[in-house]
């Protein structure tokens, strides 16, 4: 018998097996997944939406950095809404504070470590000026919650002033909406400890401030690997490549707190895997929508699917 024929025989005898293995591989990967990507993803974004939150509240309480209101207008600021936090201003005249975290229990977390703000080109750009950037250094910034799960932050991102003012005109002078940039390039993330992941980030967020709430609305403007409106992305701590990309924007309030948006949905891919991640905000214990805005909602839910068949994961913000 030809020996090419003999070939191409076996080779069509073991094609349907060998789909048969791959396909019960996929279904299995499928049955087994447990969200943890998508969980160490959302606590990143979280707890990097409360450190904008305090770097645009340590701004606004020192006037040499924000940059005196033009109107002439000041209102005097007494003690200070950061917690568990202390504000190191030796080299304010440099344009740079240090926000020193000391371990106080806050919101049922703790925070360690150091994040340094910087004003580039201070003194001739004061934070109000549109264009001016923050360079925030992070040095062992460690968040600890009370299930016993943290995330640490080493690294640099940056912050733009898009639009002009600060929180300050937002809050005490009825300044329209406030824009921003957020970036940062090869971020290191350690993960309950052990686990290192490398994040990107590329957003734009949009402030403003309503019956003394303050409400952000994030969109992603990053692209990799062919994908745009990326939040974020980079390797995950099994040193898989992942991206994030916002399908509609996420928006969190202050009486809620950053780590706890309200509303948004964004899609998770992770290389390896035949299904992606969808990440819908402000849902209830039961995986639906809140509609209440009168009241904070319980997580977000994670769903992906596989062929016909689909599979979901409620997360509780605290």
């Amino acid at each position: 018998m030809n020996p090419k024929r003999v070939y191409v025989k076996v080779v069509l005898l073991c094609l349907p097996l060998l789909l048969m293995i791959g396909s019960c591989k996929k279904k299995r990967a499928f049955n087994e997944e447990n969200g943890q990507a998508a969980e160490d993803i959302r606590s990143v974004q979280g707890q990097n939406d409360e450190v904008l939150a305090d770097v645009n509240i340590a701004i606004i309480e020192q006037s040499l950095l924000r940059g005196r209101s033009s109107s002439g207008a000041e209102v005097s600021i007494s003690g200070t809404e950061l917690c568990g936090v202390d504000v190191d201003t030796l080299r304010v005249y440099q344009g740079i504070i240090r926000l020193r975290y000391n371990g106080i229990s806050c919101n049922s977390t703790r925070k360690t470590g150091e994040i340094i703000i910087s004003i580039m080109e201070y003194p001739i750009k004061k934070w109000k000026h549109s264009g001016s950037t923050l360079r925030i250094d992070f040095v062992e910034f460690k968040v600890m919650h009370s299930n016993g799960k943290s995330v640490q932050f080493d690294g640099t991102a940056y912050m733009v002033n898009e639009s002009g003012g600060t929180w300050y005109e937002m809050r005490y002078l009825n300044a329209s909406n406030l824009v921003q940039t957020h970036t940062a390039n090869n971020l290191k993330v350690t993960l309950d400890g052990n686990n290192t992941a490398i994040f990107n980030f590329n957003r734009r967020l949009t402030f403003n401030y309503t019956n003394t709430v303050t409400i952000c609305t994030m969109e992603g403007l990053g692209s990799s690997d062919g994908l745009n409106n990326l939040d974020n992305w980079g390797q995950n701590r099994d040193g898989n490549n992942f991206t994030t990309k916002v399908i509609s924007p996420v928006v969190w309030k202050s009486t809620c707190g950053g780590n706890s948006p309200v509303e948004g949905e964004v899609s998770i891919a992770v290389e390896n895997k035949d299904f992606e991640m969808n990440c819908l905000f402000g849902v209830n214990k039961d995986g639906e929508v809140v509609s209440d805005n009168t009241n904070c909602p319980y997580g977000w839910k994670a769903s992906w699917s596989y062929k016909k068949k689909t599979n979901k994961r409620v997360f509780a913000y605290n």
